[in-house]
Formats: structure tokens, sequence, C-alpha cells
């Protein structure tokens, strides 16, 4: 969205959320103002009706299967129902950077699903090789050079 010139702010919009949230009869959580950061009267304001987090919603498998590492990669959806795109790989001509991924969170929160899923949507393009290390499960550390593998 775009302000009037000399007459609102980004501030303004940040202020009025909650009215707007009250006005919609949706959570707070709902009505999202992101500010351009390049400009004080323009932004992306999204409004979420329906939170699309609430329900498990199973993965649909590999988005391409057989395209190029290079395609966007879809990994799931936002809570507004938009998938969820990711590019690895960099793009000097559109000078996107290369995309690095950590999954984090608390125990029983989905990590481990989340990886499978990405590595599976990874390994189902046809120009990707994949290495993959756990260093939690192999772990060499004693004077003699032999592998110790412990908890």
């Amino acid at each position: 969205m775009t302000l009037a010139a000399g007459e609102h702010t980004n501030d303004d919009v940040s202020k009025v959320l909650p009215h707007l949230a009250s006005a919609l009869d949706v959570p707070r959580t709902a009505v999202r103002y992101q500010p351009d950061p390049d400009s004080e009267r323009r932004g992306e304001l999204v409004i979420v009706p329906e939170d699309m987090l609430r329900y498990v919603v199973e993965w649909e498998g590999p988005s391409n299967a057989g395209a190029s590492i290079a395609d966007p990669l879809v990994i799931g959806r936002y809570d507004d129902g938009a998938p969820l795109v990711l590019w690895l790989p960099g793009d000097p001509e559109t000078k996107r950077n290369s995309t690095h991924v950590l999954i984090a969170g608390g125990t029983g929160s989905g990590k481990g699903d989340t990886a499978l899923n990405l590595l599976t949507e990874i390994m189902s393009r046809r120009d990707v090789i994949v290495w993959f290390s756990d260093p939690r499960r192999s772990r060499t550390s004693d004077r003699c050079g032999q592998e110790w593998t412990g908890g």
C-alpha cells in the first residue's frame, strides 16, 4: 500500500492494526504490516482471515520432480495458504544469493519431518548431489584413532 505523501507514515499504519483486526473480527496476529525499508509511506498489508497453520496439513510431496535444483522448491504453505517457495542456488543475473537452511526448534516441533520433506524435495531434482552428516550420531575422539559411537 502507498500512503498519502506528507499525511501519514508507516508508524500510523502500525498503530491502527489492532483496530483493523477488531473491525474484521480476526485475531491481532492475523493483521500484519511490513514497511518498505526504502520508504516511510509504502509497505505491505497482509490480512489472514483464517489461520491455515491451525490445522495439520500433510506435505503434498515433491513439487517438481525431475526439474533442475535451480527451479524453486515448494516446501510448505504460509499461514495464508500461499506456497512457501525456496531457491537454493544463487543466480547472478537476478543477483540472488545462494540459500542456506537451518531447521531449529524444540522437541516435538517437527524438525525431523521438515528435514526429510526438504531432503525429498531436493533429491527429486535431476542435477543435485546431497552430502548428509549428523555429528551427534558419530563422534571420533579417542587417542588411538578408533571410532567411538556414543551418546
